[in-house]
């Protein structure tokens, strides 16, 4: 999925940096914070999940620009991050260009 999801990313004409896991990501968040436009997050990940994860970034960041994509039902999870940055829900499975139309949401 993560191979897609770049591909996906770079075909829109981003950068990409990707990380294995949470806390991969937080580090290389804080290594260029102001280098991200968008956090693409799976509820799923290894070590810390999507959500602890995006914990960590507002608290870096609040106003950071985040797509969180999951398998599962996610109905509060908006409603529980309401008031940060931009914030959007993708279930999975999803279209190519769904994903495009959320990741353009939210960078537009």
């Amino acid at each position: 999925m993560r191979l897609v999801i770049t591909a996906i990313l770079r075909s829109l004409g981003l950068a990409v940096t990707s990380a294995s896991d949470g806390h991969s990501g937080l580090e290389a968040w804080r290594a260029a914070a102001n280098g991200f436009d968008l956090v693409v997050l799976d509820m799923l990940m290894p070590g810390l999940n999507g959500e602890a994860t995006l914990v960590e970034l507002r608290k870096l960041r609040p106003s950071v620009r985040v797509l969180i994509i999951s398998g599962f039902n996610e109905d509060g999870l908006l409603t529980r991050h309401a008031g940060g940055g931009p914030l959007a829900y993708l279930p999975k499975p999803f279209e190519i260009c769904d994903f495009e139309h959320a990741a353009r949401r939210l960078l537009d």
